[in-house]
């Protein structure tokens, strides 16, 4: 049960926030002792939409694979035969490994980029969409187990509702799911607590703040602050606007470094017969906070590919390139690759340019 809890509030959690979905491919692999996952959904009624997530896999393998081996997979052609909702199966399930390790699919694709052991899991596969998750191991350790096989077909009917809830959120719900999507990905620190003081939606750049440990912690009574002074104030301020709906003024929050956050708490009206909806609205401005433009919003302006919009992000945050490359699990001579390809799409001729313009494109500011 210790793998399994956290990885099931992973998988709702990216269902109903789709910027999560890095998160949940973690859980997977932390739970599966796996060293990679991607994970494919494919809208069976439209040829052109799929989508392909892909969590600690050098960026080269999405489009080596579409282009050269696709359509010669021989996991893929030994599984469609029996491929049904809820199927997992390592590769010695599908087709005897000694065929399989003499295949050119193994040997110019997955040795390669030292993938050896595969877990593929067929989420789900109804007339309308299709999801498959597949999950690697290294070579030099040991091929999936049977308790990691156990653990994954108790975990895929939470997957499966996952799937499903995500494509009704995507017709019934668009608009309010996008609206929270922008403000995650805006790089707002914001949360909203509920009719308890419990924070019910947070973004990431909030989490991030207060897991610092250097001014601000997230408590059971919402947000707190680490000075006793500043903490009753914000306790007080957040009781106020969940009571009265009030609009408390800006408060100054000490940190052991730097410059104090400034927190704005509002009241929030119920909505309708929504007693547990959000009551209080919290936003944390913090003078380091650095806010990144959206991935997509990147690849629109610049033409970026998304792993070279991923890396951009990284550069942007104050990393260097070999953490990319570390956190990544891309080698650092690819790492080098992208970012070439990057000074020449963004016409720009150093990190030091490059975030300048990405800093301008963040606000919106013209050239």
């Amino acid at each position: 049960m210790d793998r399994f809890d956290p990885v099931r509030k992973a998988v709702y959690e990216a269902a109903l926030m789709p910027s999560r979905t890095p998160q949940m491919m973690q859980a997977l692999i932390g739970a599966l002792d796996a060293d990679a996952a991607s994970l494919y959904v494919h809208d069976l009624s439209d040829d052109l939409a799929s989508n392909m997530m892909l969590e600690a896999w050098d960026p080269i393998c999405d489009s080596l694979y579409t282009a050269q081996f696709a359509n010669d997979n021989p996991i893929i052609k030994a599984s469609l035969p029996m491929l049904e909702s809820g199927m997992v199966k390592r590769i010695g399930d599908l087709l005897p490994e000694r065929d399989y390790l003499k295949t050119r699919y193994y040997n110019e694709f997955c040795r390669p980029f030292n993938n050896r052991h595969i877990l593929g899991v067929c989420v789900v596969l109804e007339r309308s969409v299709m999801s498959v998750l597949t999950l690697v191991r290294r070579h030099g350790v040991d091929d999936f187990t049977d308790d990691h096989i156990a653990l994954m077909r108790q975990i895929n009917p939470h997957m499966q509702r996952a799937v499903l809830v995500r494509r009704e959120l995507g017709t019934r719900d668009l608009a309010s799911v996008a609206a929270w999507e922008a403000l995650q990905q805006s790089g707002l620190a914001l949360m909203t607590l509920d009719v308890r003081g419990q924070a019910s939606l947070i973004t990431e750049s909030a989490r991030r703040l207060c897991e610092r440990g250097d001014g601000l912690r997230l408590a059971s009574s919402g947000l707190g602050a680490l000075d006793p002074v500043a903490d009753a104030a914000l306790q007080r301020a957040q009781t106020l606007a969940r009571q009265d709906g009030a609009v408390i003024p800006i408060l100054s929050v000490p940190r052991t470094g730097g410059k104090p956050y400034r927190i704005l708490v509002v009241g929030i009206e119920p909505v309708g017969v929504l007693e547990g909806g959000p009551r209080v609205l919290v936003m944390i401005r913090a003078p380091d906070l650095h806010v990144s433009p959206h991935a997509g919003l990147l690849r629109e302006l610049f033409g970026l590919t998304a792993a070279e919009a991923r890396l951009v992000n990284t550069l942007v945050g104050g990393d260097g390139l070999q953490d990319h490359a570390s956190r990544s699990g891309t080698r650092i001579q690819t790492a080098r690759s992208q970012l070439r390809s990057v000074f020449d799409k963004t016409d720009t001729e150093s990190q030091a340019d490059l975030c300048r313009l990405i800093g301008r494109a963040a606000i919106g500011a013209a050239d």
